[in-house]
């Protein structure tokens, strides 16, 4: 005998489903706030250093993990019948995710700058016992 599930309302499951991005948008915004102040005041570590600095791998440690936790969610809401919260939340992790590969690529570019152009040779000045032109 097997069990059957109860059928899931369409209404509920997309109520679910736009509670559940409202709240991952709220913390979404709360740790890149948190995240953009953490250093407020300090400047940028190695600013005085003459090397650049090592790569912050904190932001994107944390939006990485709220991109894991929204596709675990997502996985466990297919299986569960609710397919328009599954839907959002595979949007979610998918923008999570995008978000997630910029801000490593925006440290990674502050971390790695381009090396400085070679400097340039002076214009030769004119020998000073040569005849000016008259």
């Amino acid at each position: 005998m097997t069990a059957s599930r109860p059928p899931v309302r369409t209404g509920a499951d997309i109520g679910t489903g736009v509670l559940f991005l409202f709240l991952q948008c709220a913390l979404a915004l709360v740790a890149a706030v948190l995240l953009a102040t953490r250093k407020l005041g300090h400047g940028r570590p190695g600013a005085a250093s003459s090397g650049p600095p090592p790569m912050d791998w904190v932001p994107v440690i944390v939006f990485g993990v709220i991109t894991g936790v929204t596709l675990l969610l997502a996985v466990a809401m297919l299986r569960g019948g609710w397919a328009w919260t599954a839907g959002g939340q595979f949007l979610a992790a998918g923008l999570l995710g995008l978000a997630t590969l910029l801000i490593a690529a925006e440290e990674w570019s502050y971390a790695h700058p381009d090396p400085a152009p070679p400097a340039s040779a002076p214009a030769a000045a004119p020998e000073p016992w040569t005849a000016r032109p008259a």
